[in-house]
């Protein structure tokens, strides 16, 4: 919620709407008013990417949670993964999102990603894989925790108290699991490695195909030219016909 301490009145209750305001309407009173979040250049991609993940990762995980029968949770528990797993791929061979720099489509993928392994993992039952099973999702959200200021907005004990304390219908006995440890938050994340060994994977895939393509064009006009010959000077054994 976003209020109006002056109006005594709640300027916005939608996240998608306030994390936009804060990334520029505020910037009389932010202390780095040079960072956007939502530049111009990608605001189309950074639009794709949060309404993607709104549906299928924020809202989705709670679509598992709270699904009411089997059909509903095997739509929303595939929805979800089949989103991470395409995140995944992305992230080989970007750092972020939508390339080098972070976004306000990071911003709004960090906050389920950080609650995933703790909570949404065993809680909301959404357990075909863990965070930190992925490849390169692992590493992001390592990434994006050890950034400036971020581990100072994370309380992943209050998070589980949250979630396993008032959840009762899911959890009747309020039990809060030990697990996992913060510290895994704080390993190297290898990001800028990862991505440029990816890159250099997909630079030598594409050459590879490039020459492939090359040799099949090659060889079809060799072909067609020796075929073309052949017809001209009236070799039919080379053709196939007969006189």
């Amino acid at each position: 919620v976003l209020w109006d301490d002056v109006k005594g009145a709640i300027v916005n209750n939608e996240s998608s709407e306030i994390i936009v305001m804060l990334n520029s309407e505020f910037n009389e009173f932010a202390r780095h008013p040079e960072l956007d979040l939502y530049p111009d250049t990608l605001r189309e991609k950074i639009d794709r990417w949060n309404e993607k993940i709104y549906h299928a990762v924020n809202n989705g995980v709670y679509r598992c949670g709270f699904a009411q029968t089997q059909a509903a949770y095997d739509v929303a528990c595939s929805e979800l993964f089949a989103v991470l797993d395409e995140i995944d791929r992305a992230l080989l061979t970007n750092r972020y999102l939508c390339g080098n720099s972070v976004t306000l489509a990071d911003v709004r993928l960090f906050t389920t990603l950080f609650r995933f392994d703790a909570v949404y993992y065993s809680l909301f039952k959404c357990s075909l894989r863990r965070i930190q099973d992925y490849q390169n999702l692992s590493g992001y959200l390592r990434d994006l925790y050890q950034l400036p200021g971020v581990a100072a907005t994370c309380d992943l004990d209050a998070v589980k108290r949250d979630y396993y304390g008032n959840l009762f219908p899911l959890n009747p006995g309020g039990i809060v699991p030990a697990g996992p440890d913060l510290a895994n938050f704080l390993l190297p994340h290898d990001r800028q490695l990862t991505v440029d060994r990816g890159q250099s994977i997909v630079d030598r895939s594409i050459a590879q195909q490039n020459t492939a393509n090359f040799r099949q064009v090659r060889y079809r006009n060799i072909v067609g030219r020796d075929l073309g010959q052949a017809v001209s000077l009236g070799d039919c054994s080379i053709v196939g016909c007969t006189s």
